[in-house]
């Protein structure tokens, strides 16, 4: 191995991969909601969301309560919230939306396209057997060396009760 950082660019890339795969079951799980918000008509709006939040059966809906949209959805959203955040000095010099109706907003190229999720921590679960795991094995004779990490968990929604899914679009 001439070059020194193979192993921890490697290392990384492994790292990178875990944490996109772990996303990915979140997301697949939050997508298994049982309470939707059709905003098909109107798109994601103030009003969208307000209602969605209405749709929780708790109390304490709005402890927690985060927002997960796709980037190709966030456009939207800035035109629709122009007359909410016009005077919010982070939005007007980058366009930054931070939270609406008190509700953080988070961008991840996980989501599908046109649905959005109103969820809590609650709403899904990640069980993790043992911690992460990682091997190297090498081959002397032809300097070969191999890495691998594993990581032992289950994802489950397990308080659908918790999470809305809104549709923006059919």
């Amino acid at each position: 191995m001439t070059d020194p950082m193979v192993v921890d660019a490697g290392l990384y890339g492994l790292a990178t991969r875990m944490t996109n795969d772990l996303t990915a079951k979140i997301i697949a799980e939050l997508d298994k909601a049982t309470l939707t918000y059709d905003a098909s008509a109107t798109g994601l709006t103030f009003d969208a969301i307000v209602d969605a939040i209405a749709k929780f059966p708790h109390e304490d809906a709005e402890d927690g309560l985060f927002l997960l949209i796709n980037r190709a959805d966030l456009a939207g959203l800035r035109k629709n919230l122009k007359d909410e955040l016009k005077y919010v000095e982070a939005f007007a010099r980058t366009g930054y939306i931070g939270s609406v109706c008190g509700v953080p907003v988070y961008v991840s190229d996980a989501v599908p396209a046109k649905k959005a999720f109103l969820a809590t921590k609650e709403a899904v679960t990640v069980f993790t057997k043992k911690g992460s795991e990682t091997e190297q094995e090498r081959d002397a004779n032809i300097r070969k060396n191999t890495v691998y990490a594993r990581k032992v968990m289950l994802v489950a929604l397990t308080d659908a009760t918790r999470v809305v899914e809104i549709a923006t679009a059919k």
